[in-house]
C-alpha cells in the first residue's frame, strides 16, 4: 500500500483545464488519498453507457435520483440516491459542481537519461501535461436511471451523490457557501520515458495513474482515476466508498479556509515535493514544517470525511487502508497499535523510512492517520460528556473545522506544539465553555488520551508541565 516504487517520485500531477479541444498545464498540487502510484498496466476499461444522450446537443434536465453503488462495509451495494441540486446541461452540474467530464487523457513526454531529471524542461521547471482528448461534457438523459456498475454514468452520479452531500454538510454547519470544483472522471494520465532500458534494448516505458482520488488546489478540480486493468472483479473501487470521495473533497474545505493563511506564512502545496513547499527553507528536503503540515493536512480530512459520512461504513472493507484510515480504529491495518512516538515523529520530519518499525510514518498519511485517531477520541469523549447540549448537530464535525483553523493559524511549525492549541480550541468548541470551565476529571481524561496515543508532543493539552495531574 504504502510502498515507494522507483517511478513514483517522477509522477506530477499538473493542473487541468477543461473544456476544450485542447489543454495548457500549469503547476499544481494535488492532495491524493495515498501516494501517486503509477503502474505499467493500462486503467480498466469502463463503458459510455448512453452514447446517445452524450452525442445529442445539451438539453437542461434535472436529476432527481439515480442508482448508486456504495462500499458498506466488505461488500458493494446498490442504492437509490436522491439529489436537491442535480443538474444536467451542458454537462452535470450542482451547487457542488461547475462541470463533469469524462475520459480526459493527458500526456506528456520524459527521458530517463535527462541529467536535471526525466520530466525537467531546460529551464529547470517541471513538464506539464497536454490535454490530448476527452470525451467531454458527461451528462445523464434520464431520471431515475439504473446504469451498469463499471460505466462512467455510474461514477459521476455515486461522486456527484457525495460531494454535494458534503457539500451541504459543510453549508449546515457553517452556514456559508464554498467554491465549486470540476469533476473528472476517469481520466488518463500518461507518462512515456525515452531510455527504459529493458533486457539490453532501449524501449519507451509508458506509464498510467490510476487507483486513486486526488484534489487540484489550483484548477478546483476532483479527479477520480479508474483502477489499473483487472483490479475490479472481486473488490470495490475508491470511488465507491463515501470516505473517499468526503476525503478530497474535505481537502477542498481545508484549502478554502486555510490556503491563504498558509501560503502567507510561506507554505504552498508543490507537486515537485508531493507536499508542501517551505519557502524559508533553502534545502525543501529538510524543511520539517512542510512535513509536519502534511499530516496535519491528512489528519484534518480523514477526521472531516468521517464526519460528512457519519460512520466508518464506507472505509471498514476497503483493502489495504481500511483500518489506517478508519478514524475509529486504534491499530493500522497490519494490527500494529497506532501511536506517534519521538522515533515515528524523527521519521517523519525527516522523510525516511526507518528500517526498525513495520509502519512508513515519513508517509504523511500515516502520521496524520495517528493525529486523526486521537482527535476523535478526544471529540468522541467531549461529545459524550456533553449528550445533554442543545447543540450536537455533528458536533464532530464542527470540533474538525475548530481544529483546522487552529493548526492553520498557528505559526511555531517546527514540532507538534499546535496540537496542543487546536485540540483545547476544538474541545471548547464543543463544550461551549472555556477551560477554565471545563471539569477537572474531563480535562485529565483528555489530557491521558493524547498522552497516550501522541507520546511526542511536546505540550499536553489541558495541563502543565508534561503532566497531565496538573491542569492549566
Amino acid at each position: 500500500m504504502f510502498t515507494v516504487p522507483k517511478l513514483r517520485r517522477f509522477v506530477l500531477i499538473f493542473l487541468i483545464i477543461l473544456g476544450g479541444s485542447c489543454g495548457r498545464p500549469a503547476n499544481d498540487g494535488r492532495s491524493p488519498l495515498r501516494p501517486i502510484v503509477t503502474t505499467k498496466s493500462p486503467p480498466a476499461t469502463y463503458q459510455l453507457a448512453d452514447e446517445a444522450c452524450n452525442g445529442a446537443s445539451p438539453k437542461t434536465a434535472r436529476v432527481w435520483g439515480a442508482q448508486i453503488w456504495t462500499w458498506e462495509d466488505s461488500q458493494i451495494k446498490t442504492s437509490t440516491a436522491r439529489f436537491n441540486t442535480l443538474t444536467s446541461e451542458a454537462s452535470l452540474v450542482s451547487d457542488a459542481i461547475s462541470a463533469t467530464s469524462w475520459r480526459d487523457v493527458f500526456e506528456r513526454r520524459c527521458d530517463i537519461k535527462n541529467p536535471t531529471g526525466p520530466c525537467i524542461n531546460d529551464d529547470g521547471s517541471e513538464k506539464g501535461w497536454v490535454l490530448k482528448s476527452s470525451g467531454g461534457g458527461l451528462r445523464i438523459c434520464e431520471d431515475d436511471a439504473k446504469f451498469p456498475r463499471r460505466s462512467y454514468e455510474t461514477v459521476a452520479l455515486t461522486s456527484h451523490y457525495v460531494l454535494e452531500k458534503a457539500y451541504q454538510t459543510y453549508l449546515s454547519a457553517t452556514n456559508t457557501t464554498i467554491g465549486k470544483i470540476k469533476l473528472s472522471i476517469l481520466p488518463h494520465f500518461i507518462d512515456y520515458y525515452a531510455n527504459f532500458y529493458q533486457a539490453g534494448q532501449n524501449k519507451t516505458l509508458k506509464t498510467y495513474v490510476t487507483g486513486n482520488l486526488a484534489y487540484f488546489p489550483v484548477g478546483q478540480m476532483i479527479a477520480v482515476f479508474p483502477e489499473k486493468a483487472g483490479s475490479t472483479s472481486s473488490t470495490g473501487s475508491l470511488w465507491e466508498s463515501e470516505f473517499v470521495l468526503a476525503h478530497e473533497y474535505s481537502h477542498h474545505i481545508d484549502f478554502a479556509r486555510h490556503g491563504k493563511t498558509l501560503a502567507a506564512a510561506g507554505l504552498i502545496w508543490d507537486p515537485t515535493l508531493h507536499g508542501f513547499r517551505d519557502l524559508d527553507a533553502t534545502d525543501q528536503t529538510k524543511s520539517k514544517r512542510a512535513r509536519i503540515r502534511g499530516a496535519y493536512a491528512e489528519a484534518f480530512a480523514d477526521l472531516l470525511a468521517y464526519y460528512t459520512e457519519g460512520s466508518n461504513k464506507s472505509i471498514r472493507g476497503v483493502p489495504e487502508i481500511q483500518r489506517t484510515r478508519d478514524v475509529t480504529s486504534d491499530t493500522f491495518a497490519n494490527g500494529e497499535a497506532k501511536k506517534l512516538t519521538s522515533t515515528s515523529l524523527l521519521e517523519l520530519t525527516d522523510g525516511l523510512p526507518s528500517q526498525e518499525q513495520s509502519v512508513n510514518f515519513s508517509d504523511i498519511h500515516i502520521a496524520g492517520s495517528v493525529m486523526a485517531h486521537a482527535a476523535y477520541r478526544v471529540f468522541e469523549t467531549v461529545l459524550s460528556a456533553n449528550s445533554s447540549s442543545p447543540e450536537t448537530d455533528n458536533l464532530g464535525y464542527k470540533m474538525t473545522l475548530a481544529l483546522g483553523d487552529a493548526l492553520a493559524n498557528s505559526r511555531e511549525d517546527y514540532t507538534l506544539s499546535p496540537l496542543k492549541v487546536a485540540l483545547e480550541k476544538a474541545v471548547e468548541k464543543g463544550l461551549g465553555k472555556g477551560q477554565d470551565e471545563i471539569p477537572l476529571s474531563l480535562k485529565q481524561n483528555l489530557c491521558k488520551i493524547v498522552e497516550d496515543l501522541i507520546p511526542a508532543i511536546p505540550d499536553l493539552p489541558f495541563a502543565e508541565s508534561m503532566s497531565c495531574e496538573r491542569q492549566a
